[in-house]
């Protein structure tokens, strides 16, 4: 940690070697995170305006509670299939693939 004040002999800051470790280590952490943070919503952002543009080729979402919403389904037959939602509003959601074919497992 780089020191912006001279110290004055014995009155030195104590360092717990064990805590400066762990919070540094948090920091990386935090600090990669929040890059990926900023990624994520530039992704986003790029993702909610190429629906927008796209909304009239989509088809609409006859029931359930995302009726009158637009769905777009990425399926690349493997476990990687997930649906884009876009909303009434500018926004877009995207979840995991349901198979309506498999049972529920909520009972």
């Amino acid at each position: 940690m780089p020191k912006n004040q001279l110290e004055i002999p014995g009155t030195e800051r104590k360092t717990i070697k064990a805590i400066d470790e762990a919070a540094e280590t948090y920091r990386s952490f935090r600090d990669r995170r929040m890059t990926a943070l900023e990624k994520e919503i530039e992704s986003l952002t790029a993702l909610v305006a190429i629906c927008e543009q796209k909304k009239d080729q989509l088809p609409e979402i006859a029931d359930g509670k995302d009726k009158g919403k637009r769905i777009y389904r990425y399926d690349d037959g493997g476990e990687d299939s997930f649906d884009v939602i876009v909303g009434t509003k500018t926004t877009v959601r995207v979840r995991k693939h349901k198979d309506e074919s498999a049972p529920d497992d909520e009972d």
